[in-house]
């Protein structure tokens, strides 16, 4: 449904969702969105997620995802130093919200301490990888994944040791002492 801007209470053109469809699976169709929609649709983003769960969700996944997107970044021996200071302010973050959490919630802030596991764990599993192999990992092509042996298996591996490892392990700690 469109409503015109002589009958729209703000007094621009929109598009209003239907009454049962939630606002946040709603973005205009038109192709100019204006000032007003963005600071509508980011205010219901924004009440989705507690501060908390969103110190779970980057904790846990700010290393992996720069992991699968960024491999060359991670594995640059200047970038080292930087990623370290942030995993370690996020870490100190952490530690300030180690007597606060909420009654009865575990305390998702813990997961900040994450980035610094999984930049220790990738610098380990780097180094062994390194005397092992002589080299660094390469990103293997995706088209070859079962069609042949292409020397590759390695790196594979050790691409899908560190994303479980990163993952599982942090989250398996939390599990067994919240549960």
């Amino acid at each position: 449904m469109l409503k015109h801007a002589r009958n729209h209470p703000i007094g621009i053109d929109a598009h209003t969702p239907p009454a049962e469809m939630p606002y946040i699976n709603y973005m205009p169709r038109s192709s100019k969105i204006s000032y007003i929609h963005l600071y509508l649709y980011s205010k219901n983003l924004a009440t989705l997620m507690q501060p908390d769960e969103i110190a779970f969700l980057a904790g846990l996944m700010i290393v992996p995802l720069l992991f699968l997107f960024f491999w060359r970044f991670l594995l640059n021996p200047q970038r080292a130093i930087l990623l370290f200071a942030i995993a370690c302010a996020l870490g100190a973050a952490a530690l300030t919200h180690l007597k606060n959490p909420l009654p009865g919630k575990p305390n998702f802030y813990m997961f900040l301490f994450c980035p610094l596991y999984q930049l220790l764990l990738l610098r380990g599993m780097l180094y062994i990888f390194r005397s092992a192999l002589h080299r660094d990992p390469v990103n293997a092509p995706r088209k070859s994944f079962f069609s042949e042996d292409d020397g590759l298996g390695s790196d594979r591996l050790f691409k899908v040791a560190f994303l479980i490892l990163s993952l599982v392990v942090p989250v398996g700690i939390f599990a067994c002492f919240y549960s």
